[in-house]
């Protein structure tokens, strides 16, 4: 419960971020910036760490059922969209969900009763 993930939705889904945050938050993570990516393009979805949360990063992805390649160190254009200015960064971790996740989500939507 000591690691805050933003997530940022890379898709044209809509509420895809705050469902997957929700997700994360009942799975004992703490809730950062929900927010739209800079684009809805992602074809994959990046588990993003910041400097010493690589392990943290790499527990996230397989709590969303990701593989150990979608974790890399944050870029600067997600950073910026997730720790805004000119506040002090609360995350540790950001997920910028792709159309795999997207399409996972689809998936478990249509198939709930």
């Amino acid at each position: 419960a000591s690691v805050t993930v933003s997530v940022l939705n890379g898709t044209d889904v809509a509420q895809l971020a705050a469902s997957t945050g929700q997700r994360l938050v009942s799975g004992g993570y703490k809730k950062g910036v929900i927010h739209d990516a800079p684009n809805q393009t992602h074809a994959s979805t990046i588990v993003a760490y910041l400097p010493g949360h690589q392990s943290d990063a790499l527990q996230v992805a397989q709590a969303l059922k990701l593989k150990a390649a979608a974790v890399a160190p944050v870029d600067q254009g997600t950073l910026a969209v997730a720790c805004p200015p000119p506040g002090r960064c609360t995350a540790d971790v950001v997920v910028t969900i792709g159309q795999d996740l997207a399409a996972v989500a689809r998936t478990t939507t249509t198939t709930s009763p």
